[in-house]
């Protein structure tokens, strides 16, 4: 039975989670805390099998989800459970009025079996990844926002197309659980990026980065502000690399570059 969750599955997902992704509890906990209300779990025999989540979000006027921590219990996979959860997932938007469901495949091999549920590639981002030149001269100086003004730059900088937003809430869990900073660039004072930052070990992981000008300029500039000794980077253009998928086809030119992943 497909249903979405209830407390009593609480204790059956954390360990669905950890068995799949090895997240620690307190994370899940967090996780379900905010997004239960989302979460689908498929129950059998009084337990729960497979989950998905379904998070809220939006592209201009129109609403849509982002599928996210799709897993199997190990003894059922192979079995199309998760893809039963996935032609739910379809059935809800239709019947609730919205217009999309947008994911981040946790693997190249994921690719294929989600177009087979009829999901598109966007290509709207290219994967950097350098060692970070320390300079203390950089023309482009970075510093640290707060989400209700990333919401405002990253809003300006999509004026003219169509994106996936986050709101405010849903920016404020993604720097509280990547345990990351919005920043700003401003060249000469004017600002010229935008962008959303973490540290991986000596990594800085730069999970999207809106900016004008030249990107390795971006990056060491971040570099040198956050600390790290080579970055990867997703930055936000609209031909790359794969990253995500979109379903139906008329939303495939939409951007979606931030995600939880």
């Amino acid at each position: 039975m497909i249903r979405f969750f209830k407390e009593k599955d609480k204790d059956g997902v954390i360990s669905l989670w950890q068995e799949a992704f090895g997240d620690k509890k307190e994370e899940i906990t967090a996780f379900i805390d905010f997004f239960g209300d989302s979460l689908l779990v498929f129950e059998k025999d009084g337990r729960v099998i497979s989950m998905l989540t379904l998070i809220k979000t939006s592209a201009g006027s129109e609403l849509g989800r982002y599928i996210y921590a799709v897993a199997t219990d190990k003894k059922f996979r192979g079995m199309g459970f998760a893809s039963r959860l996935i032609d739910f997932a379809k059935r809800y938007i239709s019947d609730n009025t919205e217009k999309f469901l947008v994911l981040v495949p946790q693997e190249n091999s994921l690719f294929d079996f989600y177009e087979k549920h009829g999901f598109y590639e966007i290509c709207c981002c290219k994967k950097i990844e350098k060692k970070i030149e320390i300079e203390q001269n950089f023309d482009i100086k970075a510093e640290i926002i707060g989400e209700k003004e990333y919401f405002s730059f990253r809003k300006a900088y999509f004026s003219s197309e169509k994106y996936v937003i986050w709101n405010i809430k849903m920016l404020e869990f993604m720097k509280n659980a990547y345990k990351g900073n919005f920043f700003a660039l401003r060249k000469n004072n004017v600002l010229c990026g935008t962008g959303f930052c973490y540290k991986m070990g000596d990594t800085l992981v730069i999970s999207e980065l809106l900016h004008t000008g030249n990107a390795d300029a971006s990056i060491n500039a971040l570099g040198t502000f956050f600390g790290g000794k080579k970055a990867f980077c997703i930055k936000a253009q609209k031909r790359g690399e794969k990253f995500a998928m979109i379903y139906p086809k008329e939303f495939r030119d939409i951007y979606f570059g931030l995600a939880m992943k």
